[in-house]
């Protein structure tokens, strides 16, 4: 058995509990729910990791933390179990930045988060590593193509720094 998720429409809308993940797209109108957060630490450092080269989606792409969100669980829960499940690290601030369906066709929940936690690799078949990068390496490996990035993992950057006036 998978895990249960619950599904909604595109306006974020609840519209059936208790899914199994797997059998999510039966519901062709309905939206798998995912938490994504973007962490900066007090230096403006974003913590960076990239995805385990097993995963089915964007294998060894760099990502921020995120996930789905279980049946019954809030976005909030789901941003905080994420955290700590893939890199150790609690946040000192969480604030939801955007929601709405995403390049992946899941109804994503931006958050910005603050944290000077040291992250750790804790799940290796989900992250290969993770760290704090500056603002300026991130452009860098984009633009040197030094690895693969996320649809959107900038836009969710720029989200997050609004919401966190950090901007």
């Amino acid at each position: 058995m998978s895990e249960l998720i619950d599904l909604v429409d595109r306006n974020g809308k609840l519209i059936v509990t208790g899914v199994e993940r797997n059998d999510a797209l039966e519901y062709p109108q309905g939206f798998m729910q995912i938490a994504v957060v973007v962490v900066f630490n007090d230096q403006g450092d974003i913590l960076a990791h990239q995805r385990a080269s097993t995963k089915s989606v964007d294998p060894d792409c760099i990502d921020h933390i995120c996930g789905g969100i279980q049946s019954g669980q809030t976005p909030e829960q789901a941003a905080q179990q994420e955290g700590d499940q893939e890199t150790g690290v609690t946040y000192n601030r969480l604030v939801r930045a955007h929601q709405g369906v995403n390049a992946y066709n899941r109804y994503r929940y931006i958050f910005g988060a603050i944290s000077n936690d040291t992250p750790q690799t804790k799940e290796p078949d989900q992250v290969q590593w993770v760290k704090w990068a500056k603002p300026h390496e991130l452009e860098e490996w984009r633009d040197q193509q030094t690895y693969p990035f996320v649809e959107e993992y900038f836009l969710e950057i720029e989200l997050a720094k609004r919401a966190l006036n950090l901007a």
